[in-house]
């Protein structure tokens, strides 16, 4: 099954009408591109990851470190999921798991592990510290894309 979603219209245009100018009201979308932050230390692996989600038509803001990533999750109300890597510079990807569950503002947010870190017990290590999935380097986008939407909200969701 392949899910479609409507591509995000300009807010307002301008039309022309016999030289006058008339601004339309704001187009509402009501299922907007879903938006997802992409934590992830490595700016190569971050660039790789953020073409192939974009192409799925998500769209992706990064964070290059974990402090930086959860400063965006606490602002940015428009972010619905979250990619962290594990292996951060700053703070562990497990760490920021955590701090967005005990902040009442963003625990809500699906929280996926992407890592290199692939031994006995990793997985397990992210889902206790609060993710909802794991996804092993390198990346299998198709099945990471399948992760995803399970985790979006429902109204995100969109059928064609």
């Amino acid at each position: 099954m392949e899910i479609r979603r409507p591509r995000r219209r300009p807010a307002d245009r301008t039309t022309h009408h016999g030289g006058s100018h008339q601004v339309d009201p704001p187009n509402l979308l009501v299922n907007p591109l879903p938006h997802l932050l992409l934590i992830e230390d490595n700016a190569a692996a971050r660039a790789n990851i953020r073409r192939m989600l974009e192409r799925y038509e998500y769209k992706v803001t990064e964070a290059p470190d974990g402090l930086t990533g959860l400063d965006t999750a606490r602002t940015d109300p428009t972010i619905d999921l979250v990619l962290t890597d594990v292996g951060l510079p700053d703070i562990d990807g497990n760490t920021v798991a955590r701090l967005i569950r005990t902040d009442p503002g963003i625990a809500h947010l699906p929280i996926i592990a992407v890592t290199a870190h692939v031994y006995v017990g990793s997985r397990e290590e992210s889902l206790s510290a609060g993710c909802n999935d794991w996804e092993p380097k390198p990346v299998n986008f198709k099945r990471l894309r399948g992760k995803i939407e399970a985790l979006l909200p429902v109204a995100l969701r969109s059928t064609p």
